[in-house]
């Protein structure tokens, strides 16, 4: 990645010595966005694969729940800020904290067990959007065939489904 922002940098030099100004843009815009892209990347999160297949799933938990509550009558504009913040801060500290410790804190050891737990835990998180999504429809709608994936996922039972099913 260096290699490629000192080519970078040398191709600027060469064709913008009549350009000063270009210049000394190309190096703001360098130095600041891509210089903290590439500290994100290092230090923070690169799960973007995750990242982006958990925000579709989160979106579309979010849609649904709201969905089922402006058919119900029971949405709040308050309610639903306030889950959503809630959710929001929960889910990315919890993630983001998980991330820093697999590249910073354990990085350099000769063996690394957390970076095992990579998919386990990113798949967790996908499966709790997921359970919810489920969920929130069998409770609306009543659906059969959703109450038995509601109970292939939680064996435990901790929602009441119909005994037919």
């Amino acid at each position: 990645m260096f290699n490629y922002i000192t080519t970078y940098f040398e191709k600027i030099y060469e064709s913008a010595h009549n350009f000063k100004g270009l210049l000394i843009i190309s190096l703001v815009n360098i130095l600041t966005f891509q210089g903290l892209i590439l500290f994100v990347e290092q230090y923070i999160f690169s799960e973007w694969h995750f990242a982006l297949a958990f925000l579709i799933i989160f979106f579309f938990d979010t849609l649904s729940g709201s969905y089922i509550a402006y058919r119900t009558n029971t949405f709040s504009g308050q309610i639903f800020r306030e889950k959503l913040m809630d959710k929001m801060i929960a889910y990315g500290s919890i993630i983001i904290s998980f991330s820093v410790i697999t590249k910073v804190i354990v990085d350099g050891s000769e063996f690394n067990a957390i970076r095992y737990f990579n998919l386990p835990f990113y798949s967790l998180f996908s499966l709790v959007e997921f359970r919810s999504i489920v969920l929130k429809w069998y409770i609306f709608k009543k659906w059969k065939w959703l109450g038995k994936l509601l109970k292939w996922i939680d064996k435990r039972k901790k929602f009441e489904i119909d005994d037919e099913l």
